[in-house]
């Protein structure tokens, strides 16, 4: 299979770090994030993405549960023969990297190709994703990844062979304690003030969020905006997180259940992004997830 370079243009940003001793760190973050990507779309999805994410990556894919290290992804992605030919490349809109260069968060365009046959039409479908890479010794691995309307829950075959379909919660503790709390207390935001006034409220500047007719919500005022008149009640909480060094930047990965009003409970997931702001404070640089047994 012909190997594909970058597609698109790239627009990075990048916060947090004097550029001097980044230069570094950010030419290995490219590379690895590039080849990882052109591996993934050469070799495939069940051959490339379990080692990627190592033993204690986090993958949270479409109508799966929140799917933790190496063994669990193996076996969930052999497990789902609609994507043993997928073709899937993505390529970065977004990083930041913290100041100790431990930790960068990422979210861009991801493309899904699947081949079709006189029983199927075949996938072509562009969505976003997030990512968290961990650098330890130098080297950058995937610590957790997510994909948002570029795969669909029904296309997945879930059993509960497969792991537990709920993870347990996280408590505060630990090198991302900060980021767990951030994550809880934007969910108790969301029960008392509404998911919209709570969304804004956690938003960094430049927060995005990701609609389903494929628009970047930008800001806390127009990420807010969108949610205004969403009506449902949201349940949140963290299963698994992580943290820079320097606590300047974390994720977590979290079960949310959405019921709307007299009707049944919606399960998802999601990834979060976070940034510590200049004074002190934890806002939500990036958010996505999808649906969940």
């Amino acid at each position: 299979m012909r190997r594909l370079g970058r597609l698109l243009l790239v627009v990075l940003t990048f916060h947090l770090a004097p550029l001097a001793a980044q230069t570094s760190a950010r030419a290995a973050l490219f590379s690895a994030d590039l080849d990882l990507a052109n591996t993934v779309f050469d070799s495939g999805l069940v051959a490339t993405l379990p080692a990627a994410l190592g033993e204690s990556g986090v993958l949270v894919w479409p109508g799966a549960a929140v799917l933790r290290g190496r063994d669990a992804v193996s076996r969930f992605l052999a497990s789902q023969p609609l994507y043993a030919s997928a073709h899937l490349l993505w390529q970065p809109m977004h990083i930041d990297i913290s100041r100790d260069s431990t930790l960068a968060l990422m979210f861009g365009v991801a493309t899904v190709d699947v081949a079709g046959d006189s029983n199927f039409a075949g996938i072509h479908r562009i969505g976003r994703y997030v990512a968290a890479w961990q650098r330890t010794d130098g080297r950058w691995q995937l610590a957790a990844l997510a994909f948002v309307n570029v795969l669909r829950t029904g296309e997945t075959i879930w059993r509960r062979v497969l792991g537990p379909a709920e993870l347990p919660s996280l408590q505060s503790t630990g090198p991302a304690r900060a980021f767990i709390a951030a994550d809880s207390a934007f969910a108790a935001d969301a029960g008392a003030l509404g998911v919209s006034a709570a969304f804004g409220k956690w938003a960094a500047p430049d927060a995005t969020t990701f609609s389903q007719t494929g628009e970047l919500n930008v800001g806390p005022a127009r990420v807010a905006a969108v949610l205004a008149s969403n009506k449902n009640h949201w349940e949140w909480g963290p299963v698994a997180a992580g943290a820079s060094t320097d606590g300047t930047l974390g994720w977590t990965v979290g079960q949310a259940t959405v019921t709307p009003p007299g009707d049944t409970p919606l399960k998802s997931k999601y990834l979060t992004l976070w940034r510590r702001m200049p004074d002190g404070t934890i806002r939500f640089v990036a958010d996505g997830g999808n649906g969940r047994p």
